[in-house]
């Protein structure tokens, strides 16, 4: 299937993607919910460290979704997509171009969402970028490595790794979620 001319959308359409969309966007907000509101010091350490051990996972998830994007840009929806039945119920109907732009506005959104949670751990990672135990947060939640291989890269034992890995993440979890982090 070749690239599809584009034709402006009827107002009434475009309104249904964008409620689509818009309902989508919220649906994130709410899962993302209890990582952004975490009770106390403890669930907000546990939250950061979820958060930074899903950051890789992340990065890697934007980029195959922005190929996935690409792909339905140049060759079109699949014929049964279940993403399609979707944008087709409450008795509008959705011509194939018109659901095409719905599924990728929607997966625009989930990018932007995603793409969100990364530049916030990435601006809070800049804070403590500078630390001489930086490594240990990077080794540990990035490259999956334990106490004693982070050690005896940066040059001490696996309890230091441990304590200032702590020391760190807690500096985090305030940076993300405030005074609720501090005990």
């Amino acid at each position: 299937m070749g690239k599809q001319k584009k034709t402006p959308l009827p107002p009434d359409v475009k309104a249904y993607i964008d409620a689509s969309v818009k309902m989508t966007a919220e649906a994130v907000k709410e899962a993302c919910g209890p990582l952004q509101r975490p009770q106390n010091a403890k669930t907000a350490f546990k939250s950061t460290e979820a958060r930074l051990y899903a950051l890789p996972v992340l990065k890697v998830k934007i980029k195959d979704d922005t190929e996935k994007i690409e792909q339905l840009r140049t060759y079109g929806a699949p014929e049964r997509s279940k993403s399609i039945t979707r944008f087709s119920k409450n008795s509008v109907r959705l011509d194939p171009e018109e659901a095409l732009e719905a599924i990728i506005k929607d997966q625009e959104a989930a990018i932007a969402a995603d793409q969100h949670e990364v530049d916030i751990l990435e601006t809070a990672l800049d804070y403590i970028r500078d630390d001489p135990y930086y490594k240990t947060v990077s080794g540990r939640y990035f490259d999956g490595l334990d106490n004693e291989t982070i050690g005896e890269k940066i040059g001490c034992d696996g309890t230091t790794v441990w304590r200032n890995r702590q020391r760190l993440v807690k500096s985090l979890a305030v940076r993300l979620y405030g005074t609720t982090a501090i005990d």
